[in-house]
């Protein structure tokens, strides 16, 4: 299908802060195989993205050599904007189990659980749920807490109260279900 060989040297890996790894390379490897098993029309729309990345004056247009070019810009990347866009790729490609895209959207977000006030702020937002940050959030919450959260809205700016439960967490932030749709 391709005649491009495609070189990846091993780099060092990222550790958390609970000791689990993400590598680089396995980042760098899942990446280069979804660019692999793209349809034209969605190799069409990753030109798109690429030019939008790269931000060249000669923005690219051969689909013959996308991957090419993803794979040289994906290697001048750190680990979190290869992790960014895996995850970009991964629900481009349909390969997701969200129901709804995620759309990135930071904004100060005030909620209450178990009767006490935190503040945190959102990551993305999608119609089904949002990704708060706050420090310490595997000490402070368990998966299942229901929560009640003041949030903008991402398209009217208006706010409003949302009701939800925690589905995701980890060290900075939390995953909420939105008990209706946004």
């Amino acid at each position: 299908m391709f005649d491009e060989d495609i070189i990846i040297q091993k780099k060092p890996t990222f550790k958390s802060q609970k000791g689990s790894e993400t590598s680089i390379s396995s980042v760098t490897e899942q990446l280069i195989q979804i660019i692999m098993k793209l349809s034209a029309t969605d190799k069409e729309k990753l030109i798109q993205k690429y030019n939008e990345l790269k931000k060249s004056p000669f923005p690219a247009s051969d689909i013959s050599n996308v991957t090419t070019h993803l794979v040289d810009l994906i290697m001048t990347m750190n680990l979190e904007d290869r992790c960014s866009l895996l995850g970009d790729f991964i629900s481009c490609s349909g390969q997701t189990k969200r129901k709804f895209a995620r759309k990135g959207f930071f904004r100060p977000v005030p909620f209450t659980l178990n009767g006490r006030l935190y503040h945190g702020s959102t990551r993305n937002i999608s119609l089904g749920g949002v990704f708060i940050e706050i420090k310490d959030a595997k000490k402070l919450f368990t998966i299942g807490d229901s929560i009640k959260m003041n949030i903008e809205h991402p398209e009217t700016f208006q706010h409003s109260n949302v009701d939800g439960k925690i589905v995701r967490i980890v060290n900075n932030g939390m995953g909420v279900c939105f008990n209706e749709k946004l």
